[in-house]
């Protein structure tokens, strides 16, 4: 009778050690599979906004910075530099959300004939919906760990 409780105590611990493993496993898979996908989705987006261009207002900026010189460590120059940053960034950040907008098939209302171009193309739409996919996938995985 001895033998069978420590058998059974041992077969109930080598269950729970492997249990704990796959979930060690499952938790460094996931977290493995979040890094991917973020670096895809990141790719994905930095190709179609470099392919975009930015919009008319970013375009302006960076050619008037070049005329201008505005570079190096003068005080005005750090301040015009700056803005020039965040006029990108919110740029950028416009651009991001007008993809998640066409890709999750969405209407998208622009004021550029430039940007009604781009967001209809098909080749753009369907990277459009992988983002949006990528972007679900990621909330899927993030919901699990938690």
């Amino acid at each position: 009778m001895k033998k069978r409780v420590a058998f059974i105590l041992l077969a109930i611990l080598l269950v729970g050690v492997q249990l704990t493993f796959t979930a060690c496993d499952s938790a460094q898979s996931r977290a493995k599979k979040i890094v991917s996908l973020r670096s895809e989705r990141k790719q994905m987006l930095d190709r179609l906004y470099q392919e975009y261009g930015g919009s008319e207002l970013s375009q302006s900026i960076n050619s008037n910075l070049q005329k201008e010189k505005c570079s190096g460590n003068a005080p005005d120059n750090q301040i015009v530099q700056g803005l020039a940053n965040l006029a990108q960034g919110a740029d950028r950040s416009v651009f991001e959300q007008s993809i998640r907008t066409v890709g999750g098939g969405e209407n998208l209302v622009t004021l550029t004939d430039k940007a009604k171009q781009f967001f209809s193309r098909g080749d753009v739409l369907k990277k459009a919906r992988r983002v949006c996919e990528i972007d679900l996938e990621l909330q899927e995985l993030e919901s699990k760990g938690n």
